[in-house]
């Protein structure tokens, strides 16, 4: 799930849904750029999108923020009593295609970014004749990636698109949003594979259902302040890969830093923001790695 504000200045942590809440490549995993919630089919449903407002909510008041959130009419999405700082507002029911800011360009130019990210990944394994390594963690570091990478422009123009501001302004999205040009030979490369078009592989999950069908009984239980869906689904996938038994450790990552720094160093015109980043960084892994010293590490013990 996807949000962020009309001027597309503040994006949302993506809320990623998967059928397993411990996948096995979740080992040793302790944070992740993304909430990620867990149900049997991997949908949208009633108790995951409570649980986020309300946690959205409670960080809005914290802020001392009033906020109005349109969302999409659909079962998935109940009406949501007590909430302190969020008004919520509904879109009329199948008007997504034209009201929904997301549905206007944001999801699509999601989805272009992440494939181009799993199709590169791909093609070095291909290059490199090594078996391509994707999971749920592999995919939403991908995730992560283009959602960080969906321009302001993108964003403020979808809203607009959609009504939220003057229509009279024309409304073009940034070339750079659909595609960046190292990108595009691959791409187009890996298309040729398949005998189509780059469009279809973004579109391969148009049709997939991705929330919940309301049934009666659901509506009854809503009502009654039952939650029929079980509160974790199965702890582990026995298909899932794991990526690798030997995980770093903050020395690994400090080392990597150092890494990347001298790269930088030797690139033209590097943004001084990337090293700023390098800093932060480095003060976390540090921070991290004293945490995980323990005292009698600073005595001869016999």
């Amino acid at each position: 799930m996807v949000a962020a504000n009309m001027s597309g200045t503040e994006k949302l942590p993506l809320l990623v849904i998967g059928k397993f809440e411990n996948p096995r490549c979740f080992k040793g995993i302790k944070s992740l750029p993304v909430i990620y919630r867990a149900n049997k089919k991997a949908w949208m449903v009633s108790f995951i999108f409570e649980e986020w407002l309300r946690n959205l909510d409670r960080r809005f008041l914290r802020e001392k923020r009033k906020v109005l959130l349109f969302v999409d009419n659909c079962a998935a999405h109940p009406k949501v009593l007590n909430l302190k700082s969020i008004t919520l507002n509904f879109l009329p029911p199948n008007t997504t295609s034209l009201l929904q800011p997301m549905d206007q360009g944001i999801i699509n130019n999601l989805k272009i970014k992440y494939r181009q990210r799993l199709i590169k990944y791909i093609l070095q394994c291909d290059e490199k004749k090594i078996e391509p390594n994707i999971n749920v963690l592999m995919s939403i570091r991908f995730l992560k990636s283009a959602w960080s990478d969906v321009s302001v422009s993108c964003i403020s123009n979808c809203f607009r698109k959609a009504g939220f501001e003057d229509n009279s302004v024309e409304v073009d999205l940034d070339p750079d949003d659909e595609f960046d040009e190292d990108d595009d030979v691959p791409l187009a490369l890996y298309a040729q594979r398949f005998n189509g078009s780059f469009e279809d592989i973004v579109r391969v999950d148009e049709n997939v259902i991705s929330v919940e069908t309301r049934s009666e009984d659901d509506i009854v239980n809503d009502i009654l302040g039952i939650n029929s869906e079980p509160n974790s689904a199965d702890s582990d996938n026995d298909d899932e890969v794991v990526e690798s038994t030997d995980l770093p450790n903050p020395d690994d990552g400090i080392n990597s830093i150092h890494s990347l720094r001298q790269c930088l160093e030797r690139s033209v015109n590097a943004p001084e923001r990337l090293f700023s980043y390098l800093c932060e960084i480095e003060k976390f892994m540090h921070a991290s790695k004293s945490k995980q010293s323990k005292l009698d590490d600073y005595f001869n013990v016999a």
